[in-house]
């Protein structure tokens, strides 16, 4: 069961990854 905490942290690492080029992207369009 230990492998499930660290797919969570992976989905949560690339969710952060995604979020953070969708607000550079809205930055550099601002």
């Amino acid at each position: 069961m230990g492998m499930t905490g660290r797919q969570a942290a992976a989905r949560m690492e690339v969710l952060t990854r995604l979020l953070d080029r969708r607000v550079g992207d809205a930055w550099r369009d601002v």
